[in-house]
C-alpha cells in the first residue's frame, strides 16, 4: 500500500544534521534499503526545493549552521512543513534536541484517505519524557471520532 508523506508538524524543536527516509519491502533496517529522502541542511538558509510550510508559518522555519530549527508562530496550530513522496514500508530516522519546546509531531498523511481531518493517517509524537505512536485513520482523526468527541457522544469504550 502506498501512502504519501506530507505533514511534520512542530512546536519548538531543533532537528540536527540528517534526516532521512527509507523504504523497505521487508520489515528490518538492512544496510542495502534504498534511501528515498535525506537532508543534511548544510550551506543554505532557507528549507530549499521540495519542501511546504503551513500557511502562515513560514517564520516557523529556519536554518542557522546546517540545522533546522522549528517554532510555534501561531497560538491555533503547531507550526508545519511539507515534504511529499511516495512510499510503501519505511523507516524514519532524524535526530532532534528540544530548545524549550515541549513537544513535537511526526505525521504521515494519504491525501487520497478521505475518512480523516486533513488526511491524517499515522503520528508520532515526541515530549522530553514521552513518545506516542497513534493510528489516526482510527483514531482522533477520524471523522467519526472527531464529530462524536465535538458531541461529546464517544462511548466509554
Amino acid at each position: 500500500m502506498s501512502r504519501t508523506l506530507l505533514s511534520i508538524a512542530f512546536t519548538t524543536i531543533v532537528l540536527s544534521s540528517l534526516s532521512a527516509v527509507v523504504a523497505d519491502d521487508a520489515s528490518s533496517a538492512a544496510p542495502d534499503t534504498p534511501v528515498l529522502f535525506e537532508d543534511d541542511f548544510e550551506g543554505r538558509s532557507k528549507l530549499g526545493e521540495g519542501y511546504r510550510t503551513g500557511r502562515g508559518m513560514e517564520a516557523g522555519w529556519n536554518i542557522r549552521d546546517g540545522v533546522l530549527f522549528g517554532e510555534q508562530v501561531r497560538d491555533d496550530h503547531g507550526s508545519t512543513m511539507r515534504k511529499q513522496m511516495e512510499f510503501g514500508d519505511l523507516h524514519v530516522s532524524f535526530d532532534f534536541r528540544f530548545s524549550g519546546g515541549s513537544r513535537f509531531n511526526f505525521v504521515i498523511d494519504d491525501n487520497n484517505e478521505k475518512s480523516v481531518h486533513a488526511g491524517h493517517v499515522a503520528r508520532a509524537s515526541v515530549s522530553p519524557k514521552r513518545i506516542s505512536i497513534s493510528d489516526d485513520k482510527l483514531g482522533s482523526m477520524n471523522l467519526d471520532v472527531r464529530e462524536k468527541r465535538k458531541q461529546k457522544s464517544l462511548p466509554p469504550e
